[in-house]
């Protein structure tokens, strides 16, 4: 059997065969051109920076079953984040498009809504709920090759890991940390960008066909699948952030106050300078300081030279107000979650045991085995049908077809013979 690799040769996207199990060995032969060579090639590379270009390009990605998909991000440059560039590939093209100088997007959202349209995508849960936060799109029909490589049990799970693996190419990373809403965009930039989505194709087909080798390629779609209905939990999603700080909710009320009125006071100034508020001061830092004595020499010390203590009295004064702040607490309700029986403690434990060492033995990331989420939530419901086990929140198809009767068997086990009594259909 052989792998049908894209080689990005003078002629645009040129297929070149050879056997599966030495996925780089044409590159290597004599007569091979050296891999500097094909990063790109002449493959056509388009930028695309107005509502025009995009509907012109659009049109050519509305015919593709299968294009590669990755964004870039200014988060560690604004107060409230936002997608600063994207890059798509097809088999023919690549494309990098710039959002910021264009009003409508429209013609590519319906293309990422488009089930008939594989989306190959590397990491993309930040992606996913960009999209959902910048554009309220969704991404439908998804493979992302990090939960392919790991359903492959690959010992490097990075793009970068796996572009080497495959292609033998050493991805220059010197700009994973750059201000991507910054312009103009030089072409080390856009070949940077370009690069992330340049490869995926390619990949995406070398991992399909190990995947359906050992017939997980199912797995790896309903994984990817699962993973396009994560949502937003950065800046905004949450009511109360301050109350996630490690620590928050064993603080004194007086104390909860003063953390609330330093986080307020952060964000205020993070958003008029439009910077991410950990330059202003870093979470870690808030409890300490609201734990500390107001104008103390250890108060002074742990603001520092900070944004935030640059105006101190006027700290000072949001913390002596917060002690008169009856702004209310609560958290959100929690969604119920089914009480642990009798046995619970007993069949997790067994559960665990079988799992750890599974993981162990066959140095495999436990992701593709069962969570301990998914532990928990099989030791509370005790299973003892295939059809039991299916109807668990979680769990998914292809562990069951996998696991069935091993679960089932381990807590078969660990039941005493009065627990498994109940009627079973």
């Amino acid at each position: 059997m052989e792998v049908k690799l894209i080689l990005l040769s003078k002629n645009g996207a040129d297929y070149k065969s050879f056997p599966r199990n030495n996925p780089i060995a044409a590159l290597q032969s004599p007569n091979s051109h050296s891999l500097e060579k094909y990063m790109f090639g002449q493959k056509p590379f388009f930028t695309v920076e107005s509502n025009t270009h995009l509907q012109e390009i659009a049109q050519h990605i509305q015919s593709q079953k299968i294009i590669a998909v990755d964004l870039e991000a200014n988060s560690l440059f604004a107060y409230k984040e936002r997608i600063s560039l994207i890059q798509i590939s097809t088999y023919d093209n690549d494309y990098v498009i710039d959002p910021l100088g264009i009003d409508n997007m429209e013609p590519l959202l319906c293309v990422l809504r488009n089930p008939n349209i594989r989306k190959v995508m590397h990491g993309s849960d930040f992606d996913i709920v960009s999209f959902k936060r910048d554009y309220n799109t969704g991404i439908v029909n998804l493979f992302d090759t990090l939960i392919a490589a790991r359903f492959l049990r690959y010992s490097g799970l990075g793009l970068a890991a796996l572009i080497a693996k495959h292609f033998g190419y050493t991805i220059d990373k010197k700009y994973q940390k750059h201000n991507w809403a910054k312009r103009p965009l030089l072409q080390e930039h856009l070949d940077y960008a370009r690069g992330d989505t340049h490869w995926l194709l390619a990949l995406y087909d070398i991992m399909t066909l190990q995947l359906k080798t050992i017939s997980l390629f199912g797995a790896a779609l309903e994984e990817s699948a699962i993973l396009t209905h994560k949502e937003w939990n950065g800046k905004g999603a949450h009511p109360h952030p301050y109350m996630r700080l490690k620590g928050f909710r064993s603080l004194p009320q007086e104390e909860k106050k003063r953390v609330r009125a330093i986080w307020e006071y952060r964000e205020v100034i993070a958003e008029r300078r439009d910077v991410p508020s950990f330059r202003i001061f870093s979470n870690h830092s808030i409890l300490p300081l609201a734990t500390t004595e107001s104008g103390s020499s250890i108060f002074t010390k742990i603001l520092g030279n900070s944004p935030l203590g640059r105006d101190k009295a006027l700290l000072l004064e949001k913390l002596e107000a917060a002690s008169v702040d009856e702004r209310s607490f609560s958290l959100p309700i929690k969604e119920h979650r089914p009480q642990s029986g009798p046995y619970t403690d007993k069949v997790l434990s067994a559960l665990r045991t079988w799992r750890n060492h599974k993981v162990e033995h066959e140095n495999i990331d436990p992701v593709i085995v069962f969570s301990n989420d998914q532990l928990k939530a099989i030791a509370r419901a005790i299973p003892l049908t295939e059809n039991e086990l299916r109807d668990i929140e979680g769990i998914r198809r292809w562990q069951c077809a996998l696991y069935t009767d091993v679960v089932l068997n381990i807590v078969d086990e660990a039941l005493p013979k009065k627990a498994k009594k109940r009627t079973v259909t």
